[in-house]
């Protein structure tokens, strides 16, 4: 059974996924508030929309208004956008951890995160190793209901132009059909659906800790 008049907490709404996500939270019956987290007002107005300015450095004030049913984890950058690997872990790990540990301190129910399909915290791969590093310690917390959702790469129209990133979903899309059985997880899906898919469990979902892959994103 579906819970109505919940509350959602949004970080990463101004990105590819959060953007969607916000949008159908706001269109969604089920969440009567829909805080968002943002380093500058976006001028959007909604009755159920509330714009929170957020300061990762200030802790205190950052928990007093983490305060909702369920916490949406969009956050996420590139190394050639953040400047040097310890500015993306900055955003892609200490942030989210943080964000667990405080809703976790504040009694949310649901937390649920955007990673990478091949997340690993013991990965090679720098990238990987970050999402995956995120995930182990967002799990170590008490937040009862965990989400990791992990997408391989995402399809839809980004704020900035990325040419290697447009390549690769052009390649990405026209040899999906190669992507059958184990491999299915790696391909390209739309934001779109990945922020359906978040909100999809975010009312149903009753599991302790679980990693949702493409089949299950799209299903």
């Amino acid at each position: 059974m579906e819970k109505t008049d919940l509350s959602a907490l949004v970080f990463g709404s101004s990105g590819l996924t959060g953007n969607f996500l916000t949008e159908k939270l706001l269109s969604d019956p089920s969440f009567s508030q829909v805080k968002v987290f943002v380093r500058k007002k976006s001028g959007t107005t909604h009755p159920k929309l509330k714009e929170i300015i957020v300061d990762f450095a200030n802790e205190k004030e950052l928990q007093e208004n983490l305060k909702g049913d369920v916490l949406f984890c969009c956050l996420g950058t590139t190394i050639r956008v953040a400047g040097s690997q310890e500015a993306f872990e900055k955003v892609d790990l200490h942030y989210p951890v943080l964000l667990a540990n405080l809703a976790a301190k504040n009694g949310i129910k649901k937390f649920l995160m955007v990673s990478s399909v091949g997340a690993s915290a013991q990965s090679t791969n720098f990238y990987l190793k970050t999402k995956g590093t995120a995930e182990e310690k967002i799990a170590a917390t008490t937040i009862p209901h965990i989400y990791f959702f992990r997408p391989s790469m995402l399809l839809g129209k980004r704020k900035e132009f990325r040419f290697g990133e447009v390549m690769g979903k052009f390649f990405m899309v026209a040899l999906s059909f190669l992507f059958m059985g184990g491999l299915k997880k790696y391909r390209a899906i739309k934001s779109e659906k990945v922020a359906e898919a978040m909100i999809r469990y975010s009312k149903t979902g009753t599991d302790k800790l679980k990693v949702v892959e493409y089949s299950e994103i799209v299903e």
